[in-house]
């Protein structure tokens, strides 16, 4: 049975797909609306125990995300950016914590609420700039600075993370502060350890080995699964292994070009599951929107408020064009998936803070997913970025 409703998940998702088109609204919007229409919220074909079953699907498309967007961060174009990406990314990363942690300890009193908020809040959702950037064959300054800056800002927003995760557990609990941090760091490093060895791996497999485009593609699908078991195996962080494991294949696969955009083309039917799952997920419980009260709203608006300076304060250090620093903040606001896993973490090990935080970020979570992707496409169609489509004689 459940395969038969995914049939009709998947046909829902290119029908709405196609009709959104028309008028040029994003295909991540168009597959968020197919989940909660189908979803606990609406008609519930997709149950509470059929959502949960997408886990597996959800956990092997963030590994491929995290794989894609590594594509991103190949050396020689780093180079030619002079690692501006790093460096804003870093700097809209920090400001966005700032912000919000400061907003939200103002109206709730409490260090640990803060801090954990504001580490969250500096996530991007890579999938939905990727399917927009993509969707509309968008080319230019501000396209090309996007992946790689929210690529780098998943990756300072999971160390971030960690510290203030670290820090919360001590002010909670009698927890000793050095020997969480090492064990975070230690796991970490191995995530990176390991997925650079792993990285080496199958970048010999793709270079002696494989010699065409299906080739490609299987090898590229089953890295992603095994990046979702060696984090499951090994107690690593899935996005990371991925993203070293990319990074490799990005730098020292010698058809690297053809592998990433195979993936790319495998990835639909994956992010269209990712986000009925998620969307579902996020509105099964309408108090997810309406029951987060005054620290939900300041928590909406300081993330928004912290992305936009963060964005142009790091543009604007780094000497970056005028079209990035206005536009690269708006670009950047969806967030999804990492965070739920974030959630997560905080609600087992902190049940009377998570609680409240899991809403929130879920909250957050509802109004991103849909203003995210409309926010992309408008900050590249601002640019100047997406290709005029020829009127018909």
């Amino acid at each position: 049975m459940f395969i038969f409703k995914l049939s009709i998940l998947f046909t829902l998702g290119v029908v709405l797909s196609t009709v959104m088109n028309k008028v040029r609204i994003p295909d991540a919007l168009a597959y968020t609306t197919a989940g909660v229409i189908l979803g606990p919220s609406l008609l519930n074909l997709f149950n509470y125990q059929d959502v949960y079953s997408f886990e597996l699907i959800n956990r092997f498309a963030i590994c491929m995300v995290g794989f894609l967007v590594s594509k991103s961060l190949n050396i020689s174009e780093l180079k030619k950016l002079k690692f501006k990406a790093v460096y804003v990314s870093i700097v809209q990363a920090l400001v966005t914590f700032g912000v919000v942690s400061a907003a939200v300890f103002l109206v709730s009193q409490s260090l640990v609420f803060a801090l954990l908020l504001g580490a969250v809040a500096s996530a991007t959702a890579p999938m939905i700039p990727i399917m927009v950037l993509r969707q509309f064959n968008a080319k230019g300054e501000l396209s090309d600075a996007i992946v790689p800056i929210i690529a780098v800002d998943d990756i300072v927003c999971i160390v971030l993370f960690y510290i203030t995760f670290a820090i919360s557990l001590v002010l909670v609990g009698s927890y000793n502060f050095t020997a969480l941090i090492s064990e975070y760091a230690a796991m970490l490093a191995f995530s990176i350890i390991v997925g650079l060895a792993f990285g080496l791996l199958c970048v010999a497999i793709f270079n002696w080995l494989l010699k065409n485009r299906e080739e490609h593609l299987i090898f590229a699908v089953s890295i992603c699964f095994a990046c979702v078991g060696l984090a499951e195996a090994l107690s690593l962080q899935p996005t990371i292994v991925a993203m070293a494991t990319g990074f490799v294949v990005a730098n020292l696969a010698r058809h690297n070009d053809d592998i990433f955009e195979t993936l790319y083309r495998f990835a639909p039917p994956v992010f269209l599951a990712f986000f009925v799952a998620t969307s579902s997920i996020v509105v099964m419980d309408i108090s997810h929107v309406i029951g987060f009260g005054l620290v939900g709203i300041v928590y909406i608006l300081a993330r928004t408020a912290g992305k936009l300076y963060g964005s142009y304060l790091g543009a604007k250090m780094l000497n970056c064009s005028k079209t990035v620093r206005q536009y690269l903040g708006v670009s950047t606001l969806a967030q999804a998936g990492i965070v739920l896993i974030m959630s997560d973490i905080i609600l087992a090990e902190i049940p009377y803070i998570g609680e409240q935080i899991f809403i929130i970020i879920r909250g957050g979570c509802v109004i991103f997913l849909v203003v995210g992707p409309l926010l992309t496409k408008f900050a590249i169609n601002r640019a100047g970025e997406i290709p005029e489509i020829p009127k018909p004689l």
